[in-house]
């Protein structure tokens, strides 16, 4: 247990480092809510949608409000909702400032979320928080990754410009059902 300083009064917290992908939905989906008032995530886009569907996948529903630091390459989720800096994320923080976000639930493969083993909720049950994407948007976003260290945001428009000299772009074709009915 660690001590932070805020305006002359001490407040306790918790920092639990990730060393692998999954780690955030894990401590999200798992750590004892009551102990808690606010999770506390650094990191990117990435990091937000583990810590949210974490949360969200939760057997006894608990939730809490979600504080997002933006320290990725891209950091669209801050962006969208005004937090641009540190010192932004900090003054939300710091204020008690909260603002309500909408998700997009999406099942992939099951019918109902009580129908998904717990080994696959984390694959099979997510909630989006900005966008999603299939064929060619989702192939670039892959593609960037090589670039996010160096490049950030640019990163999306390299892998584009790479992927048409390679000629990488191929059309998908997908058979999509909704409610029974072929799309």
């Amino acid at each position: 247990m660690i001590e932070l300083r805020l305006n002359k009064e001490s407040v306790p917290f918790v920092l639990l480092p990730t060393k692998k992908s999954g780690d955030t939905y894990n401590y999200a989906k798992d750590a004892n809510f009551d102990n808690y008032s606010l999770l506390v995530a650094a990191g990117g886009d990435g990091t937000y949608h583990e810590v949210v569907n974490g949360m969200l996948a939760r057997k006894d529903g608990k939730k809490l409000p979600v504080a997002m630091l933006p320290n990725g390459s891209g950091n669209d989720t801050c962006s969208s909702i005004g937090v641009r800096t540190l010192d932004d994320a900090l003054d939300y923080i710091v204020n008690a400032e909260v603002i309500a976000l909408d998700t997009i639930q999406v099942l992939i493969d099951y019918e109902k979320k009580e129908d998904i083993p717990e080994d696959k909720m984390f694959t099979n049950y997510r909630h989006m928080l900005i966008n999603s994407t299939l064929a060619m948007p989702g192939k670039i976003a892959n593609w960037a990754a090589k670039y996010k260290k160096c490049c950030g945001k640019l990163s999306y428009t390299l892998a584009t410009m790479e992927s048409v000299f390679l000629c990488r772009l191929r059309e998908d074709v997908f058979n999509i059902e909704a409610d029974g009915v072929k799309v």
